[in-house]
């Protein structure tokens, strides 16, 4: 059984930029986010929120974030993402940077497991699309 989704892209740009994207949570993932303090934010979806806290940051190298709480609206169990990690691995192939992308604990036995996926892949694609054009496709303020 799956215990955590994944997925790889891989995008022309540098490590760099492709770091700097991923934590230009604005600019891919959604708008509606709050810092609060260094290394904590939180990220909301209409009644959904997400907090998030940074666990490991290597520069161009790998993000790690642990949610540390969130409200998940349309879910029996509101707070299933509580204690998953979200891992960004950044590698140099070749002319390419791969992006190795993990939510530790998204598992297949989760009621979210396949929408939280698909909602995944649509981040992820908008998060190449920052790297590549500068203007990624984040859920709008509302």
């Amino acid at each position: 059984m799956q215990e955590n989704y994944s997925n790889t892209l891989e995008t022309s740009q540098k490590p760099e930029s492709v770091y700097k994207a991923v934590q230009n949570v604005a600019g891919w993932w959604t708008q509606n986010v709050r810092y609060d303090g260094k290394n904590n934010f939180t990220v909301t979806f209409g009644e959904t929120f997400i907090t998030l806290q940074q666990t490991e940051n290597i520069e161009n190298q790998k993000v790690v974030w642990r949610v540390t709480d969130c409200h998940k609206h349309f879910l029996k169990d509101k707070k299933e993402w509580v204690g998953t990690k979200i891992v960004f691995t950044l590698s140099p192939k070749g002319n390419v940077t791969e992006v190795r992308f993990t939510h530790v604990g998204l598992a297949a036995r989760l009621e979210c497991y396949d929408v939280c996926c698909k909602s995944w892949d649509f981040y992820l694609k908008s998060l190449k699309q920052l790297v590549e054009t500068n203007s990624g496709m984040p859920e709008k303020i509302v």
